[in-house]
């Protein structure tokens, strides 16, 4: 059981990390901090490029600490916190990848 919980605490952190590496970057597919901040801006919020770093940011941050199992508490509200946001705005899209999503807040 140990050993699912700690795979399943990685698979989890790994991806949302890199879900956020690709909102600020070009790696992994991503379209770069300005790509990120232009699905930000399409997606009705304001300072989209800031909006973008502070989403990938946390991200990031909340996916590699829930993969270390180190602030546990921190980076799950990190991640709901982030993730909520994202389900909402493209909530009206559905679950799969559309014409302005890049991913999916269900899967990511």
């Amino acid at each position: 059981m140990d050993a699912g919980l700690l795979l399943s605490r990685v698979i989890t952190g790994l991806l949302l990390a890199g879900h956020g590496i690709q909102k600020v970057s070009h790696h992994l597919g991503g379209e770069g901090l300005a790509g990120g901040g232009q699905e930000f801006r399409d997606d009705g919020f304001r300072g989209g490029v800031l909006t973008a770093l502070a989403a990938g940011g946390g991200q990031i941050v909340g996916g590699l600490l829930f993969e270390l199992g180190a602030l546990t508490p921190l980076a799950a509200a990190t991640a709901i916190g982030v993730m909520m946001v994202a389900v909402t705005v493209k909530w009206r899209n559905g679950c799969g990848r559309n014409a302005t999503a890049s991913s999916s807040p269900a899967i990511s």
